[in-house]
């Protein structure tokens, strides 16, 4: 084996991970995991001071949704489905649907009657601001993988035969990585799940009589 890798943090680094869409707990999670151990206390100091500095603004790809006449927008607005997935800017001509929630609200409104048009939009490459970069991460499930590593001990726990997978260490660093709120959602989801029960089949012998 060589010697071991160094990695060198700065507030710099962390930008540029959190502007290619990781989490600060995917963050604390990989590092943990990488270095097989939970991370020092000054380092978890350091990075929950840097998130705490962070001026974070989420950017969320979308549709701008411009109806051709004045009353489309405010009929639109008494349509529950609509008010559910849209929000409209400040002037109130337009509005905004997520990149997530456009493909079920396009299809509610082509239902209604609604013909969509799409535009193409002009750019003005003097005014027109730096593209953000590109999305490289996508944020990793640590919830569902806590609850679910959680869950494995309960049922070896009632299932003899089951295989020690030895959970424990990653089972740590992933509660290590979730905020308070995170992990107090990884409990509820662990208890709300019904307890196990074993039933062992009985065979009974043919009456050959």
């Amino acid at each position: 084996m060589g010697p071991p890798a160094e990695y060198r943090l700065s507030a710099a680094s962390l930008e540029r991970g959190i502007s290619h869409g990781y989490e600060f707990s995917d963050i604390r999670f990989l590092l943990a995991h990488g270095a097989e151990q939970p991370l020092p206390g000054p380092v978890a100091a350091q990075l929950a001071r840097w998130q705490e500095e962070l001026t974070l603004i989420r950017c969320e790809p979308g549709y701008r949704l411009r109806p051709a006449a004045p009353t489309a927008l405010p009929a639109l607005r008494g349509r529950a489905p609509f008010r559910a997935a849209a929000e409209l800017n400040a002037s109130g001509s337009a509005a905004f649907v997520g990149r997530m929630d456009a493909a079920a609200l396009f299809r509610y409104l082509r239902r209604a009657g609604y013909v969509l048009q799409p535009v193409e939009p002009e750019h003005d490459s003097a005014v027109e601001p730096p593209a953000l970069p590109p999305f490289l991460h996508r944020r990793l499930p640590l919830i569902p993988l806590a609850t679910l590593v959680g869950l494995y001990g309960r049922l070896r726990a009632s299932v003899s035969g089951l295989a020690d997978l030895r959970l424990a260490d990653l089972e740590q660093t992933l509660l290590a990585a979730l905020p308070p709120p995170d992990r107090a959602a990884v409990g509820k989801l662990r208890f709300a799940q019904p307890e196990f029960v074993v039933y062992t089949p009985h065979l009974i012998a043919p009456n050959n009589a």
